[in-house]
């Protein structure tokens, strides 16, 4: 192969590259802090001359004849990119939301560390939450699901009209976060529930006990009852997230869709 190749693939590498960095930027995976950038920057190059041929193969797109053009399809691979990562995002957001709602009720709420995928400091719930929705995730081949979803983006769509998609790509991400929210109150209500039922026993009890301690009795319980209830909870969780995966790798191949 000549250099004269090299030069001809460049600008549409270039493209495929810049939607995998998009995709780094918001997956919790690959954006954390506890792996070097350059790690990530030459694992998405290598990542992007395996994909390349099909790629290529696939991308519809008419090469631009000034610098301008092509810099403006190259902020269009970074949205794709940044948008299929945003959705995994979504849903580890939801586990350490449901921890959140959780972790407050259990009155864990104070007891924060830090996550090293967000890089903010989160309940301890939330943690445990978003780690075993890590592990799920890993248990059911999801980084090779991913793969394939990034595959099927550069098949599915290949440049997206801001101009005619804007009016319906809001509707769905406003319906993305109203579900984020749904979901973290599915997750969590069970154990909020039997919570909420153990503190209305408690304050009965402290009624018709009022010499007994209830404030520094009740707060041993429910840390007590909590982690039971997370004990149990376990298996039902495990079914819930893989249900939530499937769908969650269904509703980007939809976004994507809507994007073309």
């Amino acid at each position: 192969m000549t250099p004269f190749y090299y030069v001809e693939i460049f600008p549409i590498f270039l493209l495929i590259f810049i939607r995998l960095i998009g995709i780094t930027l918001t997956s919790p995976i690959f954006s954390s802090s506890l792996i070097p950038p350059q790690v990530i920057v030459g694992l998405m190059f290598f990542m992007a001359i395996i994909i390349y041929p099909f790629a290529s193969a696939n991308l519809k797109i008419v090469m631009p004849k000034n610098l301008g053009q092509y810099a403006l399809m190259l902020v269009n691979e970074l949205f794709i990119g940044f948008s299929i990562g945003l959705f995994l995002t979504i849903i580890f957001t939801t586990f350490q939301l449901s921890g959140e709602l959780f972790s407050y009720q259990m009155g864990l709420g104070i007891s924060e560390v830090l996550d090293p995928l967000s890089e903010i400091e989160v309940p301890i719930v939330s943690q445990v939450f978003q780690i075993f929705g890590m592990l799920i995730f890993i248990a059911i081949d999801g980084m090779e699901y991913e793969i394939l979803v990034l595959r099927k983006s550069f098949e599915i769509v290949s440049y997206v009209d801001f101009s005619t998609k804007i009016n319906d790509m809001f509707p769905e991400v406003i319906i993305l976060f109203r579900d984020l929210f749904l979901i973290s109150l599915q997750i969590a209500i069970p154990i909020i529930v039997t919570l909420l039922i153990l503190n209305i026993t408690l304050g009965i009890i402290s009624k018709f006990a009022p010499q007994v301690n209830i404030f520094m009795v009740g707060i041993n319980i429910q840390v007590i009852v909590g982690f039971i209830l997370i004990l149990l909870y376990i298996p039902f969780f495990s079914d819930f997230a893989k249900n939530l995966f499937d769908n969650l790798f269904v509703r980007i191949v939809s976004w994507l869709k809507l994007l073309s």
